[in-house]
Parts: C-alpha cells; structure tokens; sequence
C-alpha cells in the first residue's frame, strides 16, 4: 500500500496537492493500492473530496481514523438537521424566541441570546455550527458539525475568551479526543498544552499534534510494503521523524531543494534536516530529470533519487481557433515566490504597445500583505482598468478557454502544472527559465518561450510576438496540444507502474 502524505485537502487546491490527486489517478490506473492521507482537523474536508473526485476509499484523515468515520453514508446521519437542534435547545431553555436572519438564527431567553445557530452553505436546514452563550453575553462553547451530519467537535471557552480544551466525538457520540490549551496572553491566543486520545479501550496522552500524527502513522502501518511518498515535507518529516514502526519513506520534492533556488544554493533547512535524519528517508523522488540529476550530486551516494513526472488528468488536448487576442493570463497564488510584481512590469511593457491588451491573474490570496503591493503598484502603473484580480476558480475551463497566452514569472517552480494545463488547451506558456519545471514542460520556441529568470523585459517581447502574429501563436499551440501527450496518465502511468516497482524492492 501507498500512502501519499500531506496536511490536509483545502477548499482552494494548491499546486501541490492537485499534483498528488493525479498520482492517485494514476495508481488508480495501474490498479496499484493507494491513499491520500492527512492530519488537520477540518469538518468540511469530505466536501472537500469529493470536489476533487477523491473517493473516500482513496482518502483518510488522522480525525477520521480515530472517529471511526473514514468510510460512512451520510445519507444515514440526520444529526444535524434544524428541527433535532432545536428540540436539544427547548430542553435546555423551554421559553425561548427566535431570531431569522440570512444564514444564522438567534436564540434568545428573557431577552439575552443564549445561542446561535450556523447553517452550511447554501442549506436553511442542515446546521454548521451551534454556540452557546453564558448570561453575561459571552460564548463558552461551540458546538461543530461534520460536513457529513454527526457532531463532530466542541469548543470550550475560558475567562480570557480564548479556546480552553476541546472534544471530538466518534460516531456515536463518545469523546475520543480531547485537546487542552493554555491562553498565553488578552488576545485569545492559546497554546496546546496536552492531546488525550481513547483508542480501542487504552487512554494514551500526548504533547503535540506531531506526536500524535506519529502514532496514527504507526497504527496505519499494517504490513511492511507499506511506502510512505511525503508531499509536504516541511509539514509531514517531524511526526515521520518520531514514527517507532519502520517504513519506507519517499519525499517527494515539488519544489527547489535549495535555499536560493538554484541548483547552487544551500540546500533547504527542510532538506537539511532530512538529511540528519536520514535513518528515515529511503529516497527522494523529484518529477524533474534535470532536479532529481543535480539532487544526486548533493547528497549521500547511498540515498537514492528518482525522476517520475506528473501527469495530467481530465484535460480534452485541443486547438481552438477561437480565443481573445488580447487576453493574457497568468494561474498562481498571490505569493513573492511567484513574483506576480514582474508579470505586472512586464503586461506595462505590453499595454503601451497593446492598449487594449489585459492581464487575467487567477490565485487566491496567500499573502495579504503582498497583495496589498500588487494593487499599490498596479494603480501606480495606470493599470487598474486592465489587470483583473480574478482570484482562486476550480473550474479550470473558464480560466483557459479564450487566453491568447499564459506567462510565469516564478522564483522557482518545482514543477509547474498550470504550464501542463495551459499548453494542453492550445495556449503558448512564456516564462522564466526557473528551477526546475518550466524548462523539461516547454519546448523552447516549439510550444512557448522561455526567457532568462527575473527578465520581465525579455519575457513581455516575447508575449508581444505572440499576440502580434497569429500564425506563430497557432503553430505554437498546435505544438503544445501534441507535446502535452506525453503527460496524459497512459504514458504517466507507464512511468509509475516501473518506479512503484523498484521502490518496493528498495532496500
């Protein structure tokens, strides 16, 4: 059994992970067992799955795992509906009113809100969260729901109004965590002081949320072809790090291994750290050829590195004569690794010789001081009118269907799937020759360009070229649709079919 370990399946998907849901397409192709596994709490992560086409056979979750609720039919559990909410609150409080409003009702009792009921979005009747209020106006407890329909967990409030301890129940509504914090200071902040967990009739106690990931990863373990591929290093190592089974270990590196992000650099602190455990680590797998070659020259000759690269799933490759030609996009989180501030110079560049050029930039928010700057420097450059903020879209067809050209202008890219995504559906890719990704996608002045890292000047002529000869911009798009072929999970899964091979024979 594989398991692909990372912190959690977010509402908004970064790179990463939609890296990690392919390889399970993958293994699910080669009929090779496999699951994503994650440690955060999260109530909404099973809507979460199943946006993503995870099954819940593919999937499984620390809190699951101890709640007995990794595989259940929630069109069973009724726990949640408004009416048995209220029935629970008119046993507590006989004489109360209530209080409508948009998504949240109000409960009052002679004239004091006693509690305050949350739906699930776009439900009236499916209840999200229930808090519960002292007489003096302030909360003592929440109660939250399952995505799923089952009580899931409660919050109880100290006097500094910060989360003191908290319960999570199983499926029948029995505590079998609790969680107790200490408020450190008057802005509600609070630190974990002790996790208890009561599993199959043991009570085991531990200090911190690692210690406990470490031991559902030992309870997980049940055969020694067990293989652990680690997504999100510098999240997952320190609980594999305390892990008392032995298992092989894979990192997998999506990104740069160095400090500087060069193959020169220092290696990362994550890396670093790696490597002094590197009792653990059986291997590294990168899915460049190029990384994983200059990751051999770094480390220990003993450790082991592989190259096996990310497919892409769910693409129709395709040309389209139809596309805005005056429309560029760029796909990435509005973060300082992506430098989305040299995208902005350069589209200026752009603008004055295409005036009615605009620049679609789709991300969520990672860094909200950043974002700040990007605004500031768009309305600096006169750009306001013409650079749209489109934010986080899972529908990745409305992001591409009439781009006439996408650009990257990223620090570092370890792989870079958007690249894959874009020149799939017939849009040229013009981006920074970074470590590692963009370089082994595009075809160097085949199916896009790839210009000096850090040179927006070089890069929006490249663009320009593009957008200013449109038989140039269709063989280029022509060319990425076939290239892209080389990625779909038939040829991807050859790929993985030979490495989850060697890697359970790895020593």
């Amino acid at each position: 059994m594989f398991y692909f370990l990372t912190h959690m399946i977010d509402e908004k998907l970064a790179g990463l992970e939609l890296a990690m849901i392919n390889r399970l397409n993958v293994f699910n192709y080669n009929n090779e067992e496999a699951k994503i596994v994650t440690f955060h709490f999260n109530r909404f992560q099973h809507m979460n799955t199943q946006k993503y086409g995870i099954s819940d056979h593919d999937y499984v979750n620390l809190f699951d795992y101890f709640q007995e609720t990794v595989d259940i039919d929630d069109q069973k559990i009724l726990d949640n509906y408004l009416t048995k909410i209220l029935e629970k609150i008119n046993q507590s409080f006989p004489n109360n009113y209530l209080v409508k409003h948009n998504n949240f009702l109000e409960v009052y009792q002679d004239g004091n809100k006693v509690v305050e009921i949350t739906f699930f979005r776009n439900s009236k009747d499916r209840v999200s969260n229930v808090k519960w209020y002292g007489f003096d106006n302030k909360l003592i407890r929440e109660d939250g729901y399952d995505s799923r329909g089952f009580l899931s967990i409660s919050s109880f409030f100290g006097q500094k109004g910060g989360v003191a301890s908290e319960d999570v129940y199983n499926i029948r509504g029995q505590v079998v965590i609790n969680f107790y914090y200490h408020e450190t200071d008057n802005n509600n902040s609070i630190s974990n002081t002790s996790i208890h967990l009561n599993y199959k009739h043991n009570h085991k106690v531990f200090n911190d949320l690692q210690e406990l990931t470490a031991f559902f990863y030992d309870d997980l373990v049940k055969d020694s072809n067990s293989i652990f591929i680690v997504d999100r290093s510098y999240l997952v190592d320190a609980s594999v790090f305390k892990m008392k089974n032995k298992v092989k270990v894979f990192e997998f590196w999506h990104n740069t291994f160095s400090s500087t992000n060069n193959q020169y650099g220092s290696l990362s602190n994550v890396m670093v750290q790696e490597l002094l455990h590197n009792q653990k680590i059986s291997g590294y797998i990168l899915p460049t050829k190029k990384g994983a070659d200059e990751l051999k020259n770094r480390i220990p000759k003993i450790i082991p590195v592989y190259n096996a690269t990310v497919a892409i799933n769910k693409v129709n490759h395709h040309y389209s004569s139809y596309f805005d030609p005056d429309k560029i996009i760029m796909v990435a989180r509005i973060d300082r690794q992506k430098q989305i501030h040299h995208a902005i110079k350069a589209f200026s560049i752009i603008h004055k010789k295409r005036p009615n050029a605009k620049l679609y930039i789709y991300g969520y928010i990672f860094d909200n001081e950043y974002n700040l700057e990007l605004l500031s420097l768009t309305k600096k450059l006169g750009l306001v009118d013409y650079i749209v903020y489109e934010h986080y879209r899972s529908d990745k067809d409305s992001i591409y269907k009439d781009a006439a050209v996408m650009i990257m202008t990223s620090r570092n890219e370890g792989w870079g799937m958007v690249i894959n995504e874009s020149l799939a559906r017939g849009i040229p890719v013009v981006s920074y020759d970074t470590c590692y990704g963009p370089s082994e996608i595009i075809t160097n002045g085949d199916d896009g360009y790839i210009v000096e890292i850090n040179d927006y000047v070089s890069l929006s002529e490249r663009v320009l070229h593009i957008l200013c000869n449109k038989n140039i911009r269709k063989t280029l798009s022509l060319n990425g649709v076939k290239n892209m072929e080389r990625y779909n999970i038939e040829n991807v899964s050859l790929i993985w079919k030979d490495l989850s091979k060697k890697l359970l024979n790895d020593k």
